[in-house]
């Protein structure tokens, strides 16, 4: 996807998500509910993002989100904060009552041609920052996180 967006011209964005509190559902209620949750938590996903758009689990609780030709900032703001909300409901995961945040790490293609590698790796470093700031938030990566 990259380099169809040198080539063509399109902008793509990268978010790196990770679960906030699900240690804590695995600990404390067990692996099955866990995995029902990253199922869920997956599924909420798919239906705030387009159809060209692309979201996978990457292991464990984390997520990547591939967005196509994002038309703006403002436009991955709103993404950001849809998904934060919909991740925060509450889900009734056989039974019980289950409730996660999430952190968000947003990194931008630019005409600077950056590679896959340090795309992830600048999405995935903005979302610490994001956890270091009160979890269940979102930030986007500049260069001075990593100085």
């Amino acid at each position: 996807m990259i380099g169809m967006a040198g080539r063509d011209q399109r902008n793509i964005a990268i978010m790196f998500l990770d679960l906030d509190g699900f240690k804590n559902v695995n600990d404390n209620l067990g692996h099955d509910i866990g995995d029902a949750l990253l199922v869920v938590v997956a599924k909420k996903l798919q239906t705030q993002l387009r159809q060209v758009d692309t979201v996978a689990r990457i292991g464990g609780d984390e997520f990547v989100i591939l967005l196509d030709n994002p038309v703006s900032r403002e436009y991955l703001v709103t993404i950001a904060n849809r998904i934060i909300e919909t991740v925060n409901e509450p889900m009734d995961l056989r039974g019980k009552s289950v409730s996660v945040g999430i952190s968000i790490g947003i990194a931008e293609h630019s005409t600077a041609s950056h590679s896959t590698t340090q795309l992830m790796k600048n999405a995935d470093t903005a979302m610490y920052i994001a956890k270091k700031s009160g979890r269940n938030t979102y930030r986007f990566f500049n260069p001075s996180m990593t100085s």
